[in-house]
């Protein structure tokens, strides 16, 4: 369950939908991006409330809106495409149309295609300024722990499953520290009183980091499935506790 959704955690306990009285959990699992945590947790609304009908309501009448560009071989984009693709060969420490960062790591077995580069996403690096903010971190400890408090009313326990960014992640690889600003979200998470379950998932997946390759794919920003199987392992554990 994402926090994006306006919480629906809160909504939930706030609905009128018994939803927790209709549906037996024990469990909540409440997974978010690092880069976007604390910013979600600004938005945090209370006042709202959801049922159970509403959620299956919004569910069977989704539909995706965006479709697949369309470029002429000839075009802007296809020009773009190769100055980039260019610029990838040749520089390093480069942004990619403000997205994709690529810098130097100082090793070549982190990816399986043995390469000393690191891509990451731009936002990962934008985000610091609210992830590195101590008290926006105590912020959204707090909301958390207050959610946990109204999923312990309906017999529920909460487990806050922080994703960690690939730039957090691979940091301590780069070459060129002295250009990157350190992400200090987990340090600062780590340090505050948790009424929930937390799982330490940049602990867990640096440690498997040093044992194999492809925890993060070398083009994706997402975990990768060797990365999802360890984390879904250490759910389970937590859980049988």
């Amino acid at each position: 369950m994402d926090i994006q959704r306006k919480s629906h955690s809160r909504l939930i306990c706030n609905g009128k939908g018994r939803f927790f009285d209709e549906y037996k959990i024990d469990y909540v699992v409440l997974q978010s991006v690092e880069r976007s945590f604390t910013i979600r947790a600004s938005n945090f609304d209370t006042s709202k409330q959801i049922n159970v009908t509403d959620i299956f309501n919004k569910i069977e009448t989704y539909k995706p809106t965006e479709k697949p560009p369309k470029y002429n071989f000839f075009s802007n984009q296809v020009s773009l495409f190769l100055y980039n693709t260019y610029q990838y060969i040749t520089k390093d420490d480069y942004c990619f149309e403000d997205q994709v960062y690529k810098t130097k790591v100082d090793q070549n077995n982190l990816f399986s295609i043995n390469t000393d580069n690191l891509l990451f996403y731009a936002d990962d690096l934008n985000a610091l300024k609210f992830n590195n903010d101590e008290q926006r971190v105590e912020q959204l400890n707090a909301i958390l722990n207050n959610l946990s408090s109204l999923l312990k009313g309906k017999q529920v326990q909460l487990i806050v499953l922080p994703a960690p960014d690939k730039y957090d992640i691979y940091y301590e690889y780069i070459k060129n520290k002295n250009k990157f600003e350190k992400p200090l979200f987990f340090e600062h998470l780590d340090k505050q009183n948790k009424d929930y379950i937390y799982i330490n998932s940049k602990k867990i997946l640096k440690k498997a980091i040093e044992e194999d390759n492809d925890i993060y794919f070398y083009d994706d920003t997402h975990w990768s499935p060797k990365a999802a199987k360890i984390i879904a392992s250490e759910i389970l554990k937590k859980i049988e506790k």
